[in-house]
């Protein structure tokens, strides 16, 4: 037998979390119109364990530093170096989907990628100081994903920056997605119906910026003496 149960609660900035075991959830959020929800499944996202987010940071990380090395080989007539970098263009290669070897690959890249925006007179014309990676190096998975996000925005508006390069370098564009810790996030001012595909014992949320209200609807196996 199974007993319908409802989660009536708000997210806040801070995690929460609420231990309940459930074989079927939808989440049916959100009233607010300018947050979202980020929903965590049995780990906390500031956990180096968890799962989704070692998974969303290798995929990020993998695709940065491929299209960072290709960007700096870019030279000629065709976008978009006076010469190629082969001083910036060696981050040290990411090994396993480990934290270890993750940080060890991203503070490398971050080292690299700054002097590289940086140089002006061999590879550009002009430095793009503007386009400086400012996140702290990484030493946790929470720090990890927040350094690479920005390496790949910075990336991105040096990668179209006309002035330091001869033209703009419209071929390692970044396609992947943002790292995120969350299994998933509830996108602003809608309902969200999704069943998930697993067993759930306890569920981690908060919401991006503010006090959000969500629900939750769910089935728990009732079990008989």
């Amino acid at each position: 037998m199974k007993d319908l149960i409802c989660l009536e609660t708000n997210a806040i900035a801070t995690e929460q979390h609420q231990s309940f075991e459930v074989d079927e959830i939808v989440f049916v959020a959100n009233d607010d119109a300018t947050n979202s929800v980020i929903f965590n499944f049995d780990e906390s996202s500031g956990a180096d364990t968890n799962k989704h987010g070692l998974d969303s940071a290798y995929m990020l990380l993998s695709e940065l530093a491929a299209d960072y090395i290709a960007h700096c080989a870019l030279v000629g007539g065709t976008p978009c170096h006076s010469a190629a970098d082969t001083v910036n263009n060696d981050p040290t290669a990411l090994g396993s989907k480990t934290l270890a070897d993750m940080i060890t690959t991203a503070n490398s890249l971050k080292a690299k990628y700054n002097a590289h925006d940086a140089e002006f007179g061999v590879y550009h014309v002009l430095a793009g100081t503007a386009h400086q990676v400012s996140s702290a190096d990484a030493t946790t998975l929470s720090a990890l994903i927040t350094l690479i996000n920005e390496i790949k925005s910075d990336y991105e508006a040096h990668r179209i920056d006309d002035d330091a390069h001869g033209l703009i370098d419209t071929t390692n564009v970044i396609t992947t997605a943002d790292a995120q810790s969350g299994d998933m996030t509830v996108k602003k001012g809608e309902l969200h119906y999704e069943l998930i595909d697993r067993n759930c014992h306890t569920l981690y949320f908060k919401s991006s910026t503010s006090t959000v209200p969500f629900r939750i609807w769910g089935t728990k196996l009732k079990y008989k003496a």
